[in-house]
Protein backbone atom coordinates (compact mmCIF):
# COMPACT_ATOMS: atom_id res chain seq x y z
CA UNK A 1 0.00 0.00 0.00
CA UNK A 2 1.30 3.44 -0.86
CA UNK A 3 2.23 5.77 1.95
CA UNK A 4 -0.74 7.67 3.31
CA UNK A 5 0.62 11.03 2.15
CA UNK A 6 0.83 9.69 -1.42
CA UNK A 7 -2.77 8.46 -1.20
CA UNK A 8 -3.94 11.79 0.20
CA UNK A 9 -2.16 13.70 -2.56
CA UNK A 10 -3.78 11.46 -5.18
CA UNK A 11 -7.20 11.91 -3.54
CA UNK A 12 -6.88 15.70 -3.63
CA UNK A 13 -5.59 15.71 -7.20
CA UNK A 14 -8.49 13.56 -8.40
CA UNK A 15 -11.01 15.66 -6.47
CA UNK A 16 -9.70 18.90 -7.97
CA UNK A 17 -9.96 17.42 -11.48
CA UNK A 18 -13.55 16.37 -10.80
CA UNK A 19 -14.38 19.87 -9.55
CA UNK A 20 -12.58 22.54 -11.58
CA UNK A 21 -14.30 25.33 -9.61
CA UNK A 22 -12.78 24.01 -6.38
CA UNK A 23 -9.45 23.69 -8.17
CA UNK A 24 -9.55 27.33 -9.26
CA UNK A 25 -10.67 28.43 -5.79
CA UNK A 26 -7.69 26.77 -4.07
CA UNK A 27 -5.16 28.13 -6.55
CA UNK A 28 -4.69 25.18 -8.90
CA UNK A 29 -5.17 26.40 -12.43
CA UNK A 30 -4.62 23.38 -14.69
CA UNK A 31 -8.39 22.95 -15.27
CA UNK A 32 -9.47 26.60 -15.28
CA UNK A 33 -10.89 26.14 -18.77
CA UNK A 34 -13.46 23.55 -17.64
CA UNK A 35 -16.67 23.15 -15.69
CA UNK A 36 -17.43 20.19 -13.47
CA UNK A 37 -19.42 17.56 -15.34
CA UNK A 38 -22.88 18.04 -13.84
CA UNK A 39 -24.56 15.65 -16.27
CA UNK A 40 -26.00 12.32 -15.12
CA UNK A 41 -22.81 10.66 -16.36
CA UNK A 42 -20.74 13.13 -14.34
CA UNK A 43 -22.76 12.39 -11.20
CA UNK A 44 -22.26 8.66 -11.76
CA UNK A 45 -18.53 9.24 -12.16
CA UNK A 46 -18.39 11.26 -8.91
CA UNK A 47 -20.31 8.58 -7.01
CA UNK A 48 -18.00 5.88 -8.38
CA UNK A 49 -15.07 8.02 -7.24
CA UNK A 50 -16.65 8.33 -3.77
CA UNK A 51 -17.18 4.55 -3.60
CA UNK A 52 -13.64 3.78 -4.72
CA UNK A 53 -12.03 6.17 -2.27
CA UNK A 54 -14.31 5.14 0.60
CA UNK A 55 -13.25 1.54 0.06
CA UNK A 56 -9.57 2.48 -0.21
CA UNK A 57 -9.53 4.67 2.89
CA UNK A 58 -11.64 2.29 4.97
CA UNK A 59 -9.30 -0.52 3.93
CA UNK A 60 -6.23 1.11 5.44
CA UNK A 61 -4.76 -0.64 8.46
CA UNK A 62 -5.67 1.57 11.40
CA UNK A 63 -2.62 0.43 13.38
CA UNK A 64 -0.24 1.26 10.53
CA UNK A 65 -1.33 4.92 10.46
CA UNK A 66 0.06 7.61 12.69
CA UNK A 67 -2.45 9.49 14.87
CA UNK A 68 -2.29 12.44 12.44
CA UNK A 69 -2.85 10.14 9.47
CA UNK A 70 -5.87 8.57 11.18
CA UNK A 71 -7.35 12.04 11.68
CA UNK A 72 -6.65 12.97 8.05
CA UNK A 73 -8.14 9.69 6.82
CA UNK A 74 -11.25 10.25 8.91
CA UNK A 75 -11.54 13.79 7.57
CA UNK A 76 -11.34 12.55 4.00
CA UNK A 77 -13.99 9.93 4.77
CA UNK A 78 -16.25 12.67 6.12
CA UNK A 79 -15.76 14.62 2.88
CA UNK A 80 -16.71 11.52 0.90
CA UNK A 81 -19.84 11.09 3.03
CA UNK A 82 -20.67 14.74 2.37
CA UNK A 83 -20.23 14.27 -1.39
CA UNK A 84 -22.47 11.19 -1.37
CA UNK A 85 -25.13 12.99 0.70
CA UNK A 86 -25.12 15.95 -1.68
CA UNK A 87 -25.43 13.72 -4.74
CA UNK A 88 -28.03 11.27 -3.42
CA UNK A 89 -30.07 12.84 -0.60
CA UNK A 90 -29.73 16.61 -0.46
CA UNK A 91 -29.77 17.06 -4.25
CA UNK A 92 -29.90 20.86 -4.07
CA UNK A 93 -29.21 21.06 -7.78
CA UNK A 94 -32.56 19.32 -8.38
CA UNK A 95 -34.66 21.82 -6.43
CA UNK A 96 -32.76 25.12 -6.27
CA UNK A 97 -32.49 26.91 -9.62
CA UNK A 98 -30.63 29.79 -7.99
CA UNK A 99 -27.84 27.38 -7.10
CA UNK A 100 -27.13 26.96 -10.80
CA UNK A 101 -26.86 30.74 -11.16
CA UNK A 102 -24.35 30.81 -8.30
CA UNK A 103 -22.33 27.98 -9.84
CA UNK A 104 -22.08 29.80 -13.16
CA UNK A 105 -21.26 33.09 -11.47
CA UNK A 106 -18.58 31.49 -9.33
CA UNK A 107 -17.03 29.76 -12.32
CA UNK A 108 -16.58 33.05 -14.15
CA UNK A 109 -15.89 35.29 -11.14
CA UNK A 110 -13.01 33.18 -9.79
CA UNK A 111 -11.16 33.74 -13.06
CA UNK A 112 -12.21 37.33 -13.60
CA UNK A 113 -11.28 38.59 -10.13
CA UNK A 114 -8.10 36.57 -9.75
CA UNK A 115 -4.60 37.95 -10.15
CA UNK A 116 -2.83 34.60 -10.46
CA UNK A 117 -2.04 34.94 -14.18
CA UNK A 118 -1.86 37.65 -16.83
CA UNK A 119 -5.27 38.90 -17.99
CA UNK A 120 -4.92 37.26 -21.42
CA UNK A 121 -4.42 33.84 -19.83
CA UNK A 122 -7.36 34.28 -17.45
CA UNK A 123 -9.54 35.57 -20.30
CA UNK A 124 -8.74 32.45 -22.34
CA UNK A 125 -10.02 30.33 -19.46
CA UNK A 126 -13.09 32.56 -19.11
CA UNK A 127 -13.76 32.17 -22.82
CA UNK A 128 -13.47 28.39 -22.54
CA UNK A 129 -15.88 28.33 -19.61
CA UNK A 130 -18.34 30.57 -21.45
CA UNK A 131 -18.14 28.24 -24.44
CA UNK A 132 -18.89 25.36 -22.04
CA UNK A 133 -22.06 27.01 -20.71
CA UNK A 134 -24.45 25.10 -23.01
CA UNK A 135 -23.46 21.83 -21.29
CA UNK A 136 -23.98 23.45 -17.87
CA UNK A 137 -27.42 24.72 -18.91
CA UNK A 138 -28.32 21.30 -20.33
CA UNK A 139 -27.31 19.68 -17.04
CA UNK A 140 -29.39 22.21 -15.09
CA UNK A 141 -32.44 21.59 -17.27
CA UNK A 142 -32.08 17.83 -16.89
CA UNK A 143 -31.51 17.96 -13.12
CA UNK A 144 -34.02 20.57 -11.97
CA UNK A 145 -37.23 18.89 -10.90
CA UNK A 146 -35.76 15.41 -11.36
CA UNK A 147 -36.55 12.50 -9.08
CA UNK A 148 -33.86 10.70 -7.09
CA UNK A 149 -32.09 8.04 -9.12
Amino acid sequence: MAAFSTLADRFIDEYLHLDPLASTAVGRHDVDDRWPDWSAAGRAKRLAWVDRWSKTLNGLDHAALTPDERIDRDRLLLELDHERFNETDHREDAWNPLGWVYRIGEGIYLLLAGTFAPPAERLASIQARIEGLPAVIDAAIARLGSEPE
